[in-house]
């Protein structure tokens, strides 16, 4: 997570550019701006899905923080996030890149956290020289959190959850859904209850009239 001055005007220039594009009104509590249509998914998914991100969202917008989020690119084959921040007039400005593939939610997380960071007045370069802080430089100008890797991991196991939730209610529905069928079935008047849905007789329809088996 490198701390770069003079990102403001990039980020206004980067979002005028998308000016001319069919706006789509921002529901979020946080000021999170896509500045692709295409990211704007990844964003509403992670809200959607994980309750880590919601609280996120929820600070960010108390904090007042600008978040523009883009696509990166892929450096040397490797998936990265980055994230650039200057603070003007006591609000965060933060710009945000997510590589094309990978877990992109996860990563949008572990970087929102950062702009976390710096919205509650984290030195990373002071708290890097202080041992046990939970923050160390990681390469260059770039600073790492435990924080930040604790919330990877949280939003990772919210996204698990929630598939596996998702795929219940999808057994249970079809479950149901079979069960209404029988219950349907076997509540036909007398005249039809001898007959399946397909109009087929049943074998103990006809043992019941003919005596045989």
């Amino acid at each position: 997570m490198p701390l770069v001055p003079s990102i403001v005007l990039g980020i206004l220039v980067g979002v005028a550019q998308t000016a001319q594009q069919p706006a789509k009104v921002n529901t979020l509590p946080c000021r999170l701006i896509p500045v692709s249509p295409t990211v704007r998914p990844v964003v509403e998914t992670g809200m959607e899905r994980s309750e880590t991100i919601r609280r996120q969202c929820e600070e960010l917008a108390a904090a007042r923080a600008v978040v523009v989020l883009e696509w990166g690119a892929m450096v040397d084959s490797q998936l990265h996030a980055s994230t650039g921040m200057e603070v003007r007039d006591g609000v965060v400005v933060a710009r945000v890149k997510l590589p094309p593939t990978g877990d992109t939610i996860v990563l949008m997380a572990h970087e929102l956290q950062h702009v976390i960071e710096q919205t509650r007045g984290l030195d990373f370069r002071a708290e890097a020289q202080r041992a046990g802080s939970g923050v160390w430089r990681s390469s260059g100008n770039h600073y790492e959190t435990q924080a930040a890797i604790d919330v990877s991991r949280q939003v990772t196991e919210e996204l698990r959850a929630y598939s596996k939730a998702r795929r219940r209610r999808a057994g249970a529905v079809a479950r149901n859904g079979g069960t209404v069928r029988l219950h349907l079935v076997r509540h036909l008047p007398a005249h039809q209850g001898d007959r399946d849905p397909d109009g087929c007789r049943r074998a103990g329809a006809r043992r019941a009239a003919t005596g045989r088996a």
